[in-house]
């Protein structure tokens, strides 16, 4: 299967100390892998909280788009948490 990788971090510190963007991308990459799947496009936000609604988030929203304009069949993040913070914004963004 086709998919966009979205990854994302809120913070500097995030990026440095935490959940940063080459930890998200290099798990994104083994999953996919072991998965028989394919990155066909890979999406970031930097320094964006995922509490921010997805109008805000151009790596999301350039996401979203490659699966509507089907040069991705799906989408994969490192953690669900990197989508969105609140459980009701991952489902709306997911029923897109």
């Amino acid at each position: 299967m086709k998919l966009v990788a979205y990854v994302r971090v809120s913070t500097e510190t995030q990026a440095v100390d935490g959940l940063g963007l080459d930890v998200q991308r290099k798990g994104i990459r083994a999953w996919a892998r072991g998965n028989s799947h394919r990155i066909a496009l890979w999406t970031a936000d930097e320094g964006v909280s995922g509490s921010n609604g997805i109008e805000t988030r151009r790596g999301l929203l350039d996401a979203l788009n490659a699966i509507e304009d089907r040069t991705a069949s799906g989408l994969v993040v490192y953690k669900l948490d990197r989508l969105a913070r609140s459980l009701t914004v991952q489902e709306g963004t997911l029923a897109k």
